[in-house]
């Protein structure tokens, strides 16, 4: 009894893992089971909560608590899940319900014993990760290439490691930002499965509430950046990095720096920055506030400026021969170009 409670308690913990899917196949529970029985109306409504968190909140609270188990309806809310989003299909909403179930995992393998977050791993197809005598783990340097490949910080980089028999060695909190990101990685790349019709159409009322829910986080969303800055008048690349960022897309770190520096400059908050790098697939607010902080100073003269458009086109990131382009020299220029131009007709008008 006391080994079920424990394996109940982690796949609701864990509902991604290999054996959660052979459990589900094993308890036959069909796809119109979970839709349909009075038995998962509770999972019903925690999966709806979960995405709906996942939009407002970033990250998916665990619903187990030690006085109130109930690893049924955790561990059934996450395949519900998964079918709900399945019948929105919306990538934006796709990346930040990954994101924050990832999170989730993150802050929950924090108090796991390391032979937990080993099984764990090999449960999501890390199957290489070995325990170190000394602490910490190995991993082969094949699979840490495929989950950092995201992870932009120069400190992830290969050449930043210590190799030895080609394994890489890691710290524990190391080890387990980089299983987040396997997390992530798996959780998005499994969406959108496929749903029968008339299976989203007996969902009708959870995923009118889950869209209304995207709807107005996209809205704030926009509403924050229209608020703030005029958003029409950016030059091309910037809207093109911006656009991407918004729609959860990785870009480099001269890119990075060039849109952070960017906004800064016209007089976006660091708040303001964060919440928009917030859906990144690499997303560390401790990490992003650090940086941003580095580019804005400690004083508006110590703010770094974006690079030039010479500089720009030399990194690529020049994507526009918009004649407006032609006569500046600087993503600024542009804008200031802009502005002044738009409340000179205001001011005629």
């Amino acid at each position: 009894m006391i080994d079920k409670q424990k394996m109940d308690q982690e796949l609701a913990r864990y509902p991604f893992l290999k054996k959660a899917k052979k459990y589900v196949e094993k308890s036959n529970t069909t796809t119109e089971d979970l839709v349909e029985e009075k038995t998962f109306s509770s999972a019903r409504t925690r999966a709806k909560k979960r995405i709906i968190e996942s939009l407002n909140q970033g990250i998916i609270p665990l619903f187990i608590t030690e006085t109130n188990i109930q690893p049924h309806t955790e561990f059934y809310s996450y395949p519900l899940s998964r079918i709900l989003i399945s019948c929105i299909n919306d990538r934006y909403l796709i990346k930040r319900y990954s994101l924050a179930e990832s999170k989730a995992f993150e802050k929950r393998i924090k108090t796991e014993p390391t032979e937990q977050i080993i099984n764990v791993a090999r449960g999501i197809g890390i199957d290489s990760v070995k325990l170190k005598e000394e602490g910490g783990f190995n991993l082969h340097f094949t699979d840490y290439i495929k989950l950092t490949t995201n992870l932009n910080e120069k400190k992830w980089k290969l050449v930043n490691q210590t190799i030895e028999k080609g394994k890489v060695s890691l710290t524990r909190d190391d080890f387990e930002r980089i299983l987040q990101e396997g997390v992530r990685r798996k959780i998005e790349n499994n969406l959108p499965v496929e749903v029968p019709k008339e299976i989203c159409e007996k969902l009708t009322q959870p995923i009118q509430e889950i869209k209304s829910a995207l709807e107005k986080k996209k809205a704030s969303f926009q509403t924050d950046i229209e608020g703030i800055i005029e958003e029409e008048l950016f030059p091309p690349c910037i809207k093109t990095l911006l656009g991407k960022v918004q729609k959860s897309q990785n870009i480099s770190h001269t890119a990075r720096f060039t849109l952070v520096s960017f906004l800064l400059n016209i007089g976006m908050s660091e708040d303001e920055i964060i919440d928009l790098f917030e859906v990144a697939p690499d997303f560390d607010e401790e990490t992003t506030r650090y940086q941003i902080g580095h580019i804005g100073g400690n004083k508006p003269q110590d703010q770094y400026k974006p690079p030039s458009c010479s500089t720009l086109k030399t990194y690529g990131l020049c994507v526009s021969d918009e004649w407006r382009c032609e006569k500046v020299s600087h993503p600024l220029g542009y804008y200031e170009w802009r502005v002044k131009s738009e409340e000179k007709d205001e001011a005629e008008n």
